[in-house]
């Protein structure tokens, strides 16, 4: 990404308590020609964006990319690139400050929700002739919790693994 702080301060306004991101009306120097300046203020400024991608986020056009707008607005506010944007509520196009962190792939991936795949409705744990098999993954690593015939258990052991672990409360939610 190769915008600025200041440069995203002059083309969007955001409300950091609703999440909303706006474009600005922008100035001349921001464009080649008076037309694309003029037709560009008149079509999309104070338009809110709302375009949701196929991965569920919502998508800001700018420069003639597509840009991920809950990155652009934590450079906008901190001045920094984040390394991997975390909803902490999971909801993906729910851009308001205090949902976002900047977090690393693994802390990501303590957030995530249940797969459409799983039968049983709870992450970690499989069905097996003798009863279920409990896992999980930490860092890296694949951990068996054990196997039990009682699927309460299961679910148990699997959710004090993820407390031990330090997994969102939010993670495996449906």
């Amino acid at each position: 990404m190769k915008f600025t702080q200041e440069y995203l301060l002059s083309v969007f306004d955001y409300n950091s308590e609703t999440g909303v991101l706006k474009y600005k009306h922008r100035p001349l120097n921001h464009f080649k020609t008076k037309s694309a300046h003029t037709n560009w203020n008149n079509n999309k400024a104070g338009k809110v964006l709302n375009y949701v991608g196929n991965h569920g986020y919502i998508e800001v056009s700018l420069d003639y990319k597509k840009h991920l707008a809950h990155r652009l607005i934590w450079l906008m506010i901190y001045g920094e690139i984040p390394r991997e944007i975390d909803h902490r509520n999971g909801i993906k196009t729910d851009n308001k400050l205090l949902n976002m962190l900047n977090s690393d792939r693994v802390s990501n991936c303590r957030n995530l929700p249940l797969r459409k795949s799983n039968k049983l409705g709870i992450t970690g744990v499989r069905s097996r002739r003798y009863g279920y098999e409990v896992y999980i993954h930490n860092k890296g690593s694949l951990i068996n919790l054990g196997n039990t015939k009682d699927f309460f258990e299961a679910a148990c052991l699997r959710k004090s693994a993820e407390r031990k672990f330090g997994f969102s409360l939010n993670h495996g939610r449906k």
